[in-house]
């Protein structure tokens, strides 16, 4: 069974992740395309935005984006290398990350344990199997944004953690 607060300790992590690897870039910086058949920064933070969205469905909050916002950055994409009128700007993008990470938790904590076994709707998944899949597709992409900021030439590092 999922523990609840787990998953919320394992979103938090992401948002430091991403807080500490975007800490000082540009927005032209999160565009920039850094290998072939790379993701820029830009569309990977749009992209957890957008993806979300199931997340805020779920657990009957509002999303954070519209689904007119969202399609820019929905799977299958186009990657974002430069701006257009669709294109958010990094400090946005970083703003409604934190704002979604506020609701995020919001809907969370307002889940029991009994409703983790709820069918989702999507295919056989249960809620509690769903919301672990989301986090895990969230937590690839914090893993691609951190490369991608590394041939930026950010030092990011991983979380400190003196255990380690």
């Amino acid at each position: 069974m999922i523990d609840l607060n787990m998953l919320t300790n394992l979103y938090k992590f992401n948002l430091e992740l991403i807080e500490k690897h975007t800490a000082g870039l540009s927005h032209e910086d999160s565009l920039k395309p850094l290998a072939v058949d790379s993701n820029s920064i830009n569309w990977l933070l749009g992209h957890m935005i957008s993806a979300r969205t199931s997340i805020f469905e779920y657990v009957s909050f509002e999303p954070v984006w519209t689904e007119d916002q969202r399609v820019r950055y929905r799977h299958g994409s186009a990657n974002v290398t430069s701006d257009g009128p669709d294109v958010m700007r990094l400090e946005k993008l970083l703003a409604d990350f934190a704002e979604s990470q506020k609701r995020l938790e919001a809907g969370l904590r307002e889940l029991g344990t009994e409703d983790l076994t709820r069918k989702t709707g999507y295919g056989d998944w249960t809620l509690g199997g769903r919301l672990t899949y989301l986090q895990f597709h969230e937590t690839h992409h914090v893993g691609q944004l951190m490369s991608a900021a590394s041939a930026l030439g950010r030092d990011g590092g991983w979380l400190d953690d003196p255990t380690l």
